[in-house]
């Protein structure tokens, strides 16, 4: 085998070690890690929000419409109120619910 033909085979061996064993180190993780095989496979229902405007009224934020794909490794709790905050120049804070009763309240930034 000629020295340019070495360096590709073992250019293409070390890829498909990555590309299989990336993989298998995620698959032993817990949850679903980015680059695992499972990374999509567990349903999740994002944080539902709610808006509180300046006066303090409040209403559900409705930001689900703006999400094509819905993903467990999405981080709805920092994005959503960012995005809000830049779209919606009248909310005073974000209320993130979460499960149990447990409250997440995010100010808008001064």
């Amino acid at each position: 085998m000629k020295k340019g033909q070495r360096k590709i085979a073992w250019f293409f061996c070390a890829f498909l070690v990555l590309q299989i064993g990336v993989p298998v180190v995620k698959l032993l993780i817990p949850g679903a890690p980015r680059f695992g095989w499972q990374m999509f496979s567990i349903s999740v229902s994002p944080p539902k929000m709610v808006i509180v405007k300046s006066n303090g009224d409040e209403e559900p934020a409705e930001y689900l419409d703006r999400i094509g794909f819905v993903r467990s490794d999405l981080p709805f709790e920092k994005a959503v109120p960012k995005y809000l905050f830049r779209t919606m120049p009248g909310i005073k804070a974000v209320k993130i619910l979460h499960g149990g009763g447990q409250v997440t309240v995010i100010d808008r930034a001064p």
